[in-house]
Formats: structure tokens, sequence, C-alpha cells
């Protein structure tokens, strides 16, 4: 099943849902989490995840992976043996 529901409304939802989840119990919180998993469609650890997390706080992009270890010169060089090579 796909979901239309754009980012936007989206984040909106989760606020408006968060303000009331945070304080439920958890019977209430299991009827939140359905309702809110129906309308978005995301999985349901994502959801929990995105529920319990500090709106306040902006998400921070890790740097992920090895560092880089050719600049672009080596790099140009190493394309075109890879060409020269019929790209094996």
């Amino acid at each position: 099943m796909t979901n239309s529901m754009s980012v936007q409304a989206r984040q909106e939802m989760l606020v408006r849902i968060q303000e009331k989840y945070l304080p439920s119990d958890w019977k209430r919180k299991s009827q939140l989490l359905d309702g809110f998993i129906a309308a978005t469609g995301y999985d349901r650890k994502h959801a929990i995840k995105l529920l319990n997390r500090d709106i306040s706080k902006p998400i921070q992009n890790r740097n992920r992976g090895r560092p880089l270890r050719y600049d672009e010169v080596v790099v140009k060089v190493l394309e075109m043996l890879w060409h020269a090579g019929n790209q094996i």
C-alpha cells in the first residue's frame, strides 16, 4: 500500500500525536501508535522511535563511511585506467 501523505503533513501529524502519546499509559499509546501507523505507513518500530524522540533537538547528520583516500587528480587517473581496462 503506497501512502500519498506529504512529508510536511506527516511531520505535523507527528507533532500533534506526540503531545498525546508521551504522557499516556501504554494502552492509549498502543491505540495512538496504531492510528499513526495506519495514517503514515511507517513501520511500527520506526514510528515508536519518532514518537519518543525529542523534536526540539535537530537531527544531526553523521558523517558515515570511510574518509576519502584519494584526491580528484588520482581519481581521474584511476577512472582513465578503469575505462582503458574495459571497466573490469
